[in-house]
Formats: structure tokens, sequence, C-alpha cells
């Protein structure tokens, strides 16, 4: 998988998928920046024709950038044609910006062009999260909460850098839910953290302990009946994916479900698919579901403990097995 940091003059072919137009935009101005080009220096192939039009300006030199940029339009045309002219996407004369729409023509050219910059934008890793901050005056506990919180959420990280941008002062992890609202993105970290194998009887108690001060510490940004209601959510979203996987309906992919469910809300859990559908028991997501709509509304710490100490009894563990 490509880097953010990787775009530079070196790598000649930046292949890119996202569903965020703002990240998008990002790594064409990082591109932009990179080539010193100007708009006349920049083209748009979505043809056949605009493809033979770049081929006659890739055997020139741009005049008032360093080099040319093309835009590539990975659809039908556009396809064809990259494949039977190979090499002149690695012209020295230009860099060339791939947009793919799905994650099968992102793996077909990945296959075509295997030294290119490949950035998969579904989601935001920790990496790209912090070079994409690096030179702002955000503390490492507000980087690795935007990290943890809304790397699924790809505008709303770019709507924190275009607030930085424009002046506004981020000290906190509440300054950046009041910024951009609330994401359900730590949240599905405990979720999942709660879904994982139950602890022997001797390590309960070490383990309690852990989940008590993971949701205490959500209740520093959230109050306390919210991360309830994002858990449940939360939950529900993996409980839905898990019964697609049951169904037949999904297998490595989060795509093309059914018109009840959100796809764009249920890919945000793209990145664990695997532990979701393979390593965690239908009922062990169940059990926690039903453990948690029965837990009512938590108004304190104890509302928090006696969830725990539910979920985790001895006559609830059993029904993993």
């Amino acid at each position: 998988m490509g880097k953010l940091q990787d775009i530079s003059l070196d790598n000649s072919i930046t292949l890119l998928f996202t569903n965020s137009g703002k990240a998008e935009m990002y790594v064409y101005d990082r591109i932009k920046e990179c080539c010193s080009a100007t708009r006349e220096s920049v083209y748009e192939i979505g043809t056949k024709r605009d493809f033979m039009d770049m081929l006659e300006l890739v055997n020139l030199q741009p005049f008032l950038a360093e080099k040319w940029i093309f835009i590539l339009d990975y659809k039908k045309a556009v396809k064809s044609m990259c494949k039977t002219n190979k090499g002149v996407l690695h012209a020295e004369t230009s860099c060339f910006l791939v947009k793919v729409y799905n994650y099968a023509d992102y793996k077909e050219f990945k296959s075509l062009y295997p030294t290119c910059n490949d950035l998969y934008l579904a989601r935001l890793n920790p990496r790209d999260i912090s070079y994409i901050f690096n030179g702002y005056n955000l503390s490492q506990k507000v980087v690795d909460f935007i990290s943890s919180s809304y790397g699924s959420d790809v505008d709303k990280v770019f709507d924190i850098k275009e607030a930085l941008d424009n002046g506004e002062e981020i000290n906190s992890n509440k300054d950046i839910v009041k910024l951009v609202g609330a994401s359900g993105g730590s949240v599905s970290k405990l979720a999942l953290q709660l879904l994982n194998e139950p602890p022997k009887l001797k390590g309960r108690d070490r383990v309690l302990k852990a989940r008590l001060n993971a949701i205490v510490a959500l209740c520093d940004t959230y109050n306390i009946s919210t991360v309830r209601n994002y858990l449940l959510a939360s939950v529900k979203d993996i409980l839905d994916i898990k019964v697609l996987y049951l169904q037949g309906i999904i297998f490595k992919r989060i795509s093309k479900l059914p018109e009840k469910y959100d796809e764009k809300r249920l890919s945000k859990y793209q990145y664990c698919i695997n532990s979701i559908t393979e390593e965690i028991p239908y009922a062990r997501i169940l059990r926690l579901y039903t453990t948690l709509m029965v837990s009512g509304v938590w108004k304190e710490k104890i509302d928090i403990l006696t969830f725990l100490y539910s979920y985790y009894s001895d006559d609830n563990l059993r029904e993993d097995k």
C-alpha cells in the first residue's frame, strides 16, 4: 500500500481510490506542488482521443512546469489504452494520477503497474494522518484521537485540516468533536475489543478493568449515554455484516448490499472484515448486542460496570460455546 508522503517527482504514477472529493483534491494538490505545475500543464484524460493527445505531449518537455500532469479516468476507453500503451506512463516528462472507482480496478491497475504509488484512501491509516497533520500545532494525543476516531471519516479528517489552515485552534479531543461532530471510530474499536475471545476466569478481573477504563476514557470526550448509544450502533453494524456474510451476500468486500443496508456506513468496517466474518462467532456478537440492549440508559459509572459484569458473566460466556 502506498503512502501520501511518497507523492513526489520520483513516483511518476499515483493510483488513487477514494470516495472523498477532499482526499482527491489533497492528492492532486500534492502532485501539482511537486511538479510546480500550472493550469496549462494539467490535462484530464477520459477518452481515447484524450489519450492519443497525451501520447503526443509526453514527448515534449512542459515549458512552465517540472512535469506534465495527466489525470486518467480509469474507465473503459482509458483502461484499454493503458493496457496497450504501458510504456507511456513511465515517461520522464510526466506525472500520472490514475483514478479508479472500485477495488477490482484498483487491483487490475496495480497488477499492470506494480511500481505505482497505490493510494487506497477509503480509510486513512495513522501513518497518513500523521503526515497530513505534520507541522501543525497539535499534540500527539489529539493526532492519535483523530486517527482512532475519524480514520474512516475521510472528509472529516480534511475538514479538521481545513479548519487549522483557517486559523482554528485545537487543543483537545473535545475541540475536535465540537468542530466536526462525533464519530464512532473509537467506539467501533472498543466494540471489537469486547468481541475478542472471552477471558479465562483467572484473567477476567484484569480484562474487566481494562474495558472499564477504555469506556470511561471515551466518556471524557462523549457523555456516558452517548457512548452506550454509539457502542450499540457499532455492534449492530458488525452484526449486520456477520449476517450478510452468513447469507453469502458478501465475502471479502463490503459492497453491492441490499437496499435496506447503508453500504457507506458498513464499508467503514472493511479494514476488519476478516475478523468479523472468520474469527468472531455470531453468538458472541448477538450476545453483546442483546446485553447492551437490556442494559438500558447509562447515567453513571456503575451502569457501565453492571453491563460489563453481565456481559462477562459465566452464564453469558457459555452461550459462545
